[in-house]
């Protein structure tokens, strides 16, 4: 069968994480549109993403933080990409997000990459 299946997000975690996790990506979106390309998830992606969260999140039932963190540090922050002052700030209030919301994995991540990139004259990507 192709296409989408019931059993994503059969237990409600994945779509709600998933939502909490789009609002840190937003707020980096919001502060610098250019970082649309690398920060854009659709179809395919989103589903992966929903899907984790799904089974991370009834697995990790205590610390669902954390499923969020893990997701975000390995479908998300890899392919960010970004050049400039306003790719900068919009990194920094990503890292702060993800602070305040218990991603710390993420949130040293988003560090490094600023710290590098404050080295390489304002280029900022994962690698």
């Amino acid at each position: 069968m192709f296409g989408r299946t019931a059993e994503y997000g059969d237990n409600g975690y994945g779509g709600d994480l998933y939502e909490e996790l789009q609002k840190v990506i937003d707020t980096g979106l919001n502060i610098s549109p250019s970082l649309r390309e690398s920060l854009l998830l659709e179809g395919r992606k989103q589903q992966s993403i929903i899907k984790y969260l799904d089974v991370a999140g009834s697995i990790m039932v205590e610390n669902k933080a954390q499923a969020q963190d893990f997701a975000l540090a390995q479908f998300v922050l890899p392919h960010l990409r970004g050049e400039g002052e306003k790719v900068r700030q919009a990194l920094s209030a990503m890292a702060d997000q993800a602070k305040s919301n218990n991603l710390e994995r993420s949130a040293q991540i988003l560090e490094r990459i600023l710290n590098d990139g404050d080295s390489y004259l304002n280029s900022y990507s994962f690698l």
